[in-house]
């Protein structure tokens, strides 16, 4: 892995790959969702 490509060239190599099928990319959706909504409520509890 070099650093002279563009940051966002790795995740839309990994987003476009074959072996993300429908579901496991939907899963992924909802695993960053649930992150970010606990991440909120910890936000939200701490300040």
């Amino acid at each position: 892995m070099s650093g002279r490509r563009p940051q966002l060239a790795w995740w839309q190599e990994l987003y476009r790959s074959e072996r993300f099928n429908g579901a496991e990319r939907l899963l992924l959706g909802v695993a960053a969702l649930a992150l970010t909504g606990a991440l909120v409520v910890l936000v939200r509890v701490v300040s």
